[in-house]
């Protein structure tokens, strides 16, 4: 299984890998990517597989936990998760035996953080890949 994240702030895409520690747990991660909302679909896409690609399992579980949301602060350029929090939405993307499966949120708050929307999934056939980018962009933008 591989997984990554988009969130929808400010007019960007933010895209991030999500790798499994050895405890089970799965952090945002490395490759990240912004991506203005003025880019194609493409675009959007490519950064999508590039992240589901670098996801791994068995990473070591982290020691400092303070340091793990860097990459997404850095991406929406502020300092504090309640700032990137407010008026962000959130996706998770999961690719499993040539399923992509897009999971919406509901964002909670900067306490509670994002709550998955099953109601709301796509399933996507990897050979309807060129579809993915406009999924996310819809499912990121719409309101639920």
């Amino acid at each position: 299984m591989k997984r990554a994240a988009a969130y929808w702030r400010q007019k960007k895409y933010l895209v991030l890998s999500a790798s499994r520690t050895t405890d089970g747990l799965w952090i945002l991660g490395k490759p990240c990517f912004a991506i203005s909302d003025a880019s194609s679909d493409i675009e959007l896409e490519r950064a999508i597989w590039t992240a589901l690609e670098a996801s791994q399992i068995g990473i070591s579980h982290p020691r400092n936990w303070d340091e793990l949301p860097d990459p997404l602060l850095d991406l929406a350029g502020v300092k504090k998760w309640s700032a990137f929090s407010k008026g962000a939405s959130c996706l998770h993307i999961k690719e499993e035996g040539g399923r992509i499966v897009l999971i919406p949120t509901r964002n909670l708050g900067p306490a509670e953080g994002f709550e998955d929307d099953i109601s709301r999934q796509i399933i996507l056939e990897s050979s309807a890949r060129e579809t993915l980018g406009a999924s996310v962009r819809r499912l990121l933008t719409q309101k639920p």
